[in-house]
């Protein structure tokens, strides 16, 4: 959305909430936390998707029809050829292949089917498992693209989770390598050792209220604005140092932001 549509946040947010009632609806309960299949229709997410790039494509053909009728998006000239503009904002996608997961918590994957993708067909799931903080990765990534450039990185958490505990049934087990596996804690206390004291780093991220919030909780937006809005207020040194920080560096704005 950000990268590749150039849609403004506000625009990412009000397009996130129509794509989460289309998609992230579960479609079947079980009593262990998720199905090997998905927790939610991959048709419904692809369908919300495809319906929001063409909703917001930046081609002048898109452009100009929805100018005149900004009701019918599905109607658009719309080719994908245009996510491989060079002018685009550089966006990484990080997924895993399905045999990468370890067995244990393969048991409790992801949040839509594997997709299948090449000549043979090699199966990927979400990269939520190993990869829910992507920022180790596309600060490798940044290094890699922009060799010797200096770097600035803006990471947005999605809330702290609670402390893992493991009991002593198979449900709790699964539950706690889920959570292991899904932290985002250890990659953003890595870099905030290697980075923050040079300016480089920053990460933000709701410490109260949003540990129960989940991907089908999506009718919460007004709880989780509210506990967003109590965590910046207190955090207003921190963020004004950022924008100063930024600023002296000579950015208009972060070139890597990562949420996790």
């Amino acid at each position: 959305m950000l990268g590749r549509l150039g849609m403004s946040v506000d625009e990412c947010i009000r397009a996130y909430t129509k794509v989460a009632q289309q998609a992230f609806t579960p479609t079947k309960t079980r009593l262990l936390p998720a199905s090997p299949s998905g927790a939610f229709s991959a048709k419904a997410l692809e369908a919300a998707i495809k319906q929001t790039v063409r909703a917001f494509c930046v081609q002048p053909e898109c452009v100009a029809r929805r100018a005149q009728d900004p009701t019918t998006p599905e109607a658009y000239p719309h080719s994908e050829m245009a996510f491989r503009e060079e002018s685009c904002i550089k966006t990484a996608i990080l997924a895993i292949t399905k045999d990468n997961v370890a067995r244990a918590t393969s048991a409790a994957t992801t949040c839509v089917k594997p997709i299948r993708v090449g000549r043979d067909g090699i199966e990927f799931i979400d990269a939520g498992f190993g990869y829910n903080n992507p920022c180790e990765v596309l600060v490798d990534e940044a290094h890699g693209q922009f060799p010797g450039r200096s770097m600035r990185v803006l990471s947005i958490g999605t809330g702290l989770g609670d402390v893992v505990a493991i009991g002593n049934t198979r449900r709790s087990i699964i539950t706690a390598l889920k959570k292991m596996a899904t932290s985002s804690k250890k990659v953003a206390a890595t870099l905030d050792d290697r980075y923050s004291e040079s300016g480089q780093y920053y990460r933000f991220n709701v410490d109260q209220g949003l540990q129960d919030i989940t991907l089908s909780d999506w009718e919460k937006a007004s709880t989780i604005s509210g506990h967003t809005h109590n965590y910046m207020r207190n955090s207003e040194r921190m963020i004004k140092k950022l924008i100063d920080n930024f600023i002296t560096a000579g950015y208009e704005v972060p070139i890597v932001p990562s949420i996790s």
